[in-house]
């Protein structure tokens, strides 16, 4: 479990590997998301649930612009 909850959190990496892998096999942008939310969540099970994946999409979409 990580002490921190940001990009310097050790878990970042594997949140946005598993979220890039899962992409490249052709899973469905939901699917990947789902799968980088349970990764966060192994790490931070003390999270609420929102809070976890609201941190998730943030760090998932940063490079996001509309």
């Amino acid at each position: 479990m990580c002490d921190r909850v940001d990009k310097d959190c050790r878990c970042h990496s594997a949140v946005m590997n598993g979220y890039a892998g899962m992409k490249r096999s052709g899973a469905a942008e939901v699917e990947a998301l789902n799968a980088a939310f349970r990764i966060y969540e192994f790490h931070h099970p003390e999270q609420e649930r929102e809070t976890a994946r609201l941190t998730v999409e943030r760090w998932i979409y940063a490079s996001y612009t509309h």
